[in-house]
Protein backbone atom coordinates (compact mmCIF):
# COMPACT_ATOMS: atom_id res chain seq x y z
CA UNK A 1 0.00 0.00 0.00
CA UNK A 2 2.85 2.33 0.83
CA UNK A 3 4.41 1.71 -2.60
CA UNK A 4 1.21 2.74 -4.36
CA UNK A 5 0.95 5.94 -2.35
CA UNK A 6 4.62 6.70 -2.98
CA UNK A 7 4.18 6.07 -6.71
CA UNK A 8 1.20 8.41 -7.00
CA UNK A 9 2.92 11.01 -4.88
CA UNK A 10 5.99 10.98 -7.16
CA UNK A 11 3.72 11.14 -10.20
CA UNK A 12 1.98 14.18 -8.74
CA UNK A 13 5.33 15.83 -8.02
CA UNK A 14 6.35 15.36 -11.65
CA UNK A 15 3.19 17.03 -12.94
CA UNK A 16 3.83 20.11 -10.80
CA UNK A 17 6.64 21.05 -13.16
CA UNK A 18 4.12 21.80 -15.91
CA UNK A 19 1.19 23.13 -13.87
CA UNK A 20 1.67 26.59 -15.39
CA UNK A 21 0.55 25.35 -18.81
CA UNK A 22 -3.20 25.27 -18.17
CA UNK A 23 -3.52 28.96 -17.20
CA UNK A 24 -1.13 29.93 -19.99
CA UNK A 25 -3.14 28.06 -22.62
CA UNK A 26 -6.40 29.53 -21.33
CA UNK A 27 -4.99 33.04 -21.59
CA UNK A 28 -3.68 32.36 -25.08
CA UNK A 29 -7.11 31.06 -26.07
CA UNK A 30 -8.84 34.20 -24.77
CA UNK A 31 -6.49 36.74 -26.40
CA UNK A 32 -8.50 36.98 -29.66
CA UNK A 33 -11.77 37.36 -27.77
CA UNK A 34 -10.49 40.29 -25.73
CA UNK A 35 -8.71 41.75 -28.77
CA UNK A 36 -11.93 41.87 -30.81
CA UNK A 37 -13.88 43.31 -27.89
CA UNK A 38 -11.30 46.04 -27.38
CA UNK A 39 -11.17 46.88 -31.07
CA UNK A 40 -14.95 47.22 -31.17
CA UNK A 41 -14.65 49.94 -28.54
CA UNK A 42 -11.51 51.63 -29.78
CA UNK A 43 -9.48 50.88 -32.86
CA UNK A 44 -6.28 52.93 -33.04
CA UNK A 45 -5.85 52.03 -36.73
CA UNK A 46 -9.23 53.51 -37.70
CA UNK A 47 -9.31 57.32 -37.81
CA UNK A 48 -13.10 57.50 -37.34
CA UNK A 49 -13.01 55.29 -34.24
CA UNK A 50 -12.83 56.85 -30.81
CA UNK A 51 -13.85 56.18 -27.24
CA UNK A 52 -16.69 58.71 -27.46
CA UNK A 53 -19.34 56.05 -28.19
CA UNK A 54 -18.21 53.88 -25.30
CA UNK A 55 -18.13 56.85 -22.92
CA UNK A 56 -21.58 57.91 -24.09
CA UNK A 57 -22.92 54.40 -23.48
CA UNK A 58 -21.71 54.40 -19.89
CA UNK A 59 -22.69 58.02 -19.30
CA UNK A 60 -26.28 57.62 -20.52
CA UNK A 61 -28.44 58.81 -17.65
CA UNK A 62 -31.76 58.86 -19.50
CA UNK A 63 -32.01 55.08 -19.56
CA UNK A 64 -32.88 54.57 -23.22
CA UNK A 65 -29.76 52.41 -23.70
CA UNK A 66 -26.47 51.67 -21.99
CA UNK A 67 -25.98 51.34 -18.27
CA UNK A 68 -28.98 51.99 -16.09
CA UNK A 69 -27.93 53.56 -12.83
CA UNK A 70 -30.48 54.24 -10.14
CA UNK A 71 -29.87 57.50 -8.34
Amino acid sequence: MNRIVTFFHSLLEQTRQIDFLAPLLLRAYLVPVFWVAANNKWNPFDASSSLDNTIAWFANLIGDWGCHFQS
